[in-house]
């Protein structure tokens, strides 16, 4: 168990890593140290429980196919984003708490790695919403699940908006199976490429709220694979 972390010395990123097949708790708040941003790096095939309020602006990379779990609606309220850069299975980010007052956070992912969302609760086992600010995907696997501790309700994951990137035509596939994954705005950001979007997975209540629109010279088609 860590009670907290933050940086300092010299200006500069620190990079707080972990390795093995072990779990760590987190307990106490992690925060960058005047001009040293931290980041978190993941190489480890266990399970990172963030149980505090933390306020580091780096970015928090998963490598490894374990699981990062939020069990504070603050966990993330620095300016980083999560970044999944692991192969299939892929890793897991599980939203472990109640939802008052979450901090909305920013998830993107690498070109042909795939990962896995969950909608969680911190008490009882009555499925919840949570919002992320984000979803930056390209040329990846994005699976959407209720965690082990939702028995019922309406687990589902609101994505505020949704980025396509990536120098080349891929093609993303959204997989919500467990739970429903409800997107914001649709759009490409950069580059001269046609992308395609994919919703499968096999729940029934998701939805594009926001809207689907093309990138500067570039098209983006939308395929939705209605549940069987």
């Amino acid at each position: 168990d860590v009670a907290g972390a933050s940086s300092g010395g010299t200006p500069g990123t620190k990079s707080l890593q972990f390795y093995g097949a072990g779990d760590t708790l987190i307990s106490g708040g992690i925060s960058d140290g005047g001009a040293s941003a931290v980041k978190l790096e993941s190489y480890c095939t266990g399970t990172i429980t963030l149980a505090g309020a933390n306020s580091y602006n780096g970015d928090t990379e998963l490598y490894e196919s374990g699981s990062l779990v939020l069990a504070h609606p603050a966990a993330l309220s620095g300016a980083g984003s999560v970044l999944i850069r692991s192969e299939a299975p892929g890793a897991v980010v599980e939203v472990a708490h109640d939802g008052a007052s979450e901090t909305p956070f920013r998830l993107g992912m690498g070109i042909g790695f795939t990962g896995t969302i969950r909608s969680g609760v911190g008490t009882g086992s009555v499925g919840i919403n949570h919002t992320l600010a984000e979803l930056n995907l390209s040329h990846t696997t994005l699976n959407v699940e209720r965690s082990a501790a939702v028995a019922s309700g309406a687990p589902s994951i609101t994505a505020q908006s949704l980025v396509m990137n990536g120098g080349g035509s891929y093609t993303t596939i959204l997989n919500p199976t467990t739970a429903d994954l409800l997107l914001g705005d649709v759009t490409i950001a950069s580059g001269s490429y046609r992308k395609i979007l994919v919703l499968g997975g096999t729940s029934a209540g998701n939805r594009v709220e926001g809207v689907i629109s093309n990138g500067l010279n570039t098209p983006l088609k939308f395929l939705f694979h209605s549940p069987r």
